[in-house]
């Protein structure tokens, strides 16, 4: 064996290259996009030394960063554990191959071989696998969540629904078996127009992602909005298959700005309210002038039996000054609330003169 470790170390390139022409590699690297220059360059020469550190020092497998870079890299191109296996043992049988053309071989070697490949491969196998399952593990995980927290839905190419989330249920107040067999038609709210999701439709069956705001019937007779996110899934044909409907709850933000809008109505119920309270209080002198005026007349005609023309002309000419100064009035509360008007410099002490 010390013989044949010599020989591995002056040969590694000749070994790589037997290991890589096997059909079983060639396809292994066409089918799962491995980097050819890289699996050589650094990978292949990285197992051709952990093997000759193993059978020279006892290393163990799982301190070697650069074979566990290269399981990494295997993992991350979805190598499979059968390929995994037989990509490791195409590696063995090119070290067989080289003990024989190298006139090394003998029953001893070719066990010494079988020993330590196995020896390598079963702690790389197990380090393999508990990578997969820790991957598995934290995707479960990670559909548990989404489907916890996420409001989403699948319907067929006719708009069929075939799965929901459970936060889809929990905000629907529906459970997923009520849902699935049915369409829009089952959550459409009345305030809802056909146009709406006409449109929808058709945007969708073109191909195009649709964005938007739903408000949607719940089970107790309630409603709920949903900010909405409908988009195509495709085969490998480029045909439509399936939509996926992602949702955001926005009822909140809705009812919120529902409560915003009727107070501002009710702000300017409450300012129309003032300034015409306001303009009462500015026309009550006026109009009691007005009414002391209009009763003068009688009481003169009474006491001197006729009105002069020059006190005819001095009343009418006072009333006409207290409608203008009422008129006045309205116009300046007019001005006063009328939106965007130019803003001017005055001096206070002509305001106050």
């Amino acid at each position: 064996m010390e013989n044949f470790l010599e020989q591995i170390e002056k040969n590694k390139i000749t070994i790589i290259r037997t290991w890589i022409s096997f059909p079983i590699v060639l396809d292994l690297i066409k089918n799962n996009s491995i980097d050819e220059n890289l699996f050589i360059r650094r990978y292949a020469f990285a197992l051709i030394e952990h093997f000759i550190l193993v059978v020279k020092k006892d290393e163990k497998t799982e301190k070697n960063s650069a074979v566990i870079d290269f399981l990494k890299y295997l993992r991350k191109q979805n190598i499979k554990i059968n390929e995994l296996f037989l990509l490791f043992s195409t590696f063995k049988n090119s070290l067989i191959e080289f003990a024989f053309k190298s006139k090394l071989e003998t029953a001893k070697l070719i066990e010494e071989i079988d020993f330590y490949f196995e020896k390598i491969f079963s702690v790389l196998l197990d380090i393999y696998s508990k990578s997969i399952a820790q991957i598995e593990n934290a995707l479960n995980k990670s559909v548990d969540i989404v489907d916890k927290y996420v409001i989403m839905s699948r319907t067929d190419i006719n708009g069929v629904i075939i799965s929901v989330s459970n936060a889809f249920c929990k905000i629907s107040g529906y459970e997923s078996y009520e849902m699935i067999g049915k369409t829009q038609e089952f959550f459409k709210h009345p305030d809802m127009k056909a146009e709406f999701f006409n449109e929808i439709k058709k945007t969708i069956q073109s191909g195009n992602m649709w964005q938007g705001e739903i408000k949607n019937l719940k089970k107790n007779g309630g409603f709920y909005w949903l900010k909405t996110t409908i988009h195509p899934n495709f085969d490998n044909d480029g045909n439509i298959i399936s939509y996926d409907a992602i949702n955001e709850d926005i009822s909140f933000q809705k009812e919120l700005k529902n409560q915003q809008d009727l107070l501002v109505e009710q702000s300017k119920s409450a300012a129309l309210g003032e300034m015409i309270s306001m303009i009462a209080h500015q026309w009550r002198q006026p109009l009691q002038a007005v009414s002391i005026l209009i009763q003068k007349l009688p009481l003169l005609k009474e006491l001197k039996g006729e009105i002069s023309d020059e006190m005819l002309n001095d009343v009418v000419s006072q009333v006409s000054n207290q409608l203008d100064y009422m008129s006045k009035t309205i116009d300046d509360f007019r001005d006063y609330f009328i939106p965007n008007k130019k803003k001017e410099e005055v001096y206070i002490e002509n305001v106050i003169n």
